[in-house]
């Protein structure tokens, strides 16, 4: 690619949302600064050391740190129109680079982004399409190091999504297409440049798991047929891809035969929960420590209760009583993994059904409603006396951490993300309270 004109460098501005991507948000800023953006982080409530992270690279590239709550939902409609905001913000000047915190966008000659915007700055061109390139652990014990996984991660899958990707696209460029697939498209038209995108989802299967088997959606994203192959907990078990479908970036990049679906995901049967008995006045979701659960109910006198897995349309408000991660943990790697797999999975099958069916749904950390029955009583009214669906809400991280000993490491690499927005702590030897 020839030099960019003289005096003719467009303005770049990445706007990057990320929650808990502490693994790659570092050397992704470190590759953002070398494209010559500057970079607007949107933070939803990480609880692992991105905003630190951020905060490191004020200046270059990050010009602006902003942090959004998270209320326990992945709201893609939500996160667009945020950085919708930030467009129009900037007033139609130079290009923007619409970032996820493991998408790394890059030029297919490597030249920085902002040196060939500037051949193109002049040209009828209102954004670029991206070549997508999908990085992932091959086994199920394969771990990659957060300073050295470009370096270590040499295989890929070529990947194409329904919608084609336009991550880099001119600041004044309509936005309607854009909403309506996700923040995917912008235009029909194809660019005269196809620029490269490799993607790290995780530095290995477990991190998968985490992030994923833990996500919820929104149900209006789910509605337009988001999120297809990430559908998380309810649908997916996460398996090693098979080796077959795996490229060496050393040898050149190709996208024949791209697959459209994330090859860790592999569909896990339907599990029909049966519905309460009739008359039923409260749901009790419970895992672990259900003996226990039992001495709950007792501070519950007068209501008809019954175990349920999931909130269901028009069924009882239900009462989540969660327990610590470690709580009951078996011994050896595979069966830590399961039962770690199984606690997300509870926790957020619970909260996806809750929100699809517009039930009243709240959650209490049993550890709480053992020590403190008027908690017990407080979310009880609070869920009880909801009109509005959904009013109850997920369980906001309480002050005073729950701990337990030991916690696996296992267990801690599957469910730590969670965990900690629960309240719980997973690194402490103290003895569960």
């Amino acid at each position: 690619m020839k030099a960019p004109p003289p005096g003719r460098m467009p303005r770049l501005t990445a706007i990057l949302t990320c929650r808990n991507a502490a693994q790659t948000l570092g050397r992704l800023l470190d590759h953002l600064a070398r494209q010559g953006a500057e970079t607007i982080v949107l933070d939803h409530g990480s609880t692992d050391d991105s905003p630190a992270i951020a905060r490191a690279h004020l200046g270059a590239p990050v010009s602006r740190i902003a942090h959004v709550p998270f209320d326990g939902v992945f709201d893609l409609t939500r996160q667009l129109r945020q950085k919708r905001d930030i467009i129009r913000d900037l007033g139609g000047d130079g290009w923007v680079l619409h970032a996820d915190a493991d998408e790394f966008v890059e030029s297919p000659d490597g030249t920085p982004l902002r040196d060939m915007l500037a051949l193109w700055d002049d040209a009828p061109v209102l954004a670029f399409d991206c070549t997508e390139y999908m990085f992932l652990p091959r086994a199920e014990d394969e771990t990659h190091d957060p300073a050295s996984f470009e370096t270590t991660m040499r295989a890929y899958i070529p990947f194409r999504e329904r919608d084609p990707k336009q991550r880099l696209f001119r600041a004044s460029a309509p936005l309607d297409l854009w909403m309506r697939t996700g923040g995917h498209s912008i235009t029909p038209a194809r660019s005269p440049v196809s620029l490269r995108l490799r993607h790290y989802p995780g530095l290995s299967l477990d991190r998968i798991r985490a992030d994923y088997l833990s996500r919820v959606f929104a149900p209006a994203d789910l509605a337009r047929r988001w999120h297809g192959s990430r559908m998380g907990a309810a649908r997916h078990d996460v398996t090693p891809p098979g080796n077959a479908l795996f490229r060496s970036a050393d040898a050149g990049w190709s996208h024949q035969d791209a697959v459209d679906r994330l090859p860790v995901f592999r569909p896990r049967p339907a599990e029909p929960a049966p519905p309460p008995p009739p008359g039923t006045d409260l749901g009790l979701i419970c895992g672990p420590g259900a003996a226990a659960a039992e001495d709950v109910a007792l501070h519950l006198p007068g209501l008809r209760i019954a175990p349920v897995a999931a909130p269901a349309p028009g069924g009882p408000p239900v009462l989540h009583l969660m327990t610590h991660p470690a709580q009951d943990a078996p011994a050896g790697d595979a069966a830590q993994r399961a039962h770690a797999e199984a606690w997300l999975r509870r926790i957020a099958c619970a909260r996806q059904a809750a929100l699809c069916a517009g039930a009243r749904y709240g959650e209490l950390r049993l550890e709480d409603a053992l020590a403190d029955p008027a908690l017990l009583a407080d979310a009880l009214r609070r869920l009880l006396l909801a009109r509005a669906s959904g009013a109850a809400g997920f369980l906001a991280c309480p002050a005073q951490p729950r701990h337990a000993a030991p916690c696996p490491a296992r267990i801690r690499a599957i469910a730590g993300p969670l965990a900690r927005d629960l309240g719980y702590d997973l690194t402490s030897p103290a003895a569960a309270s």
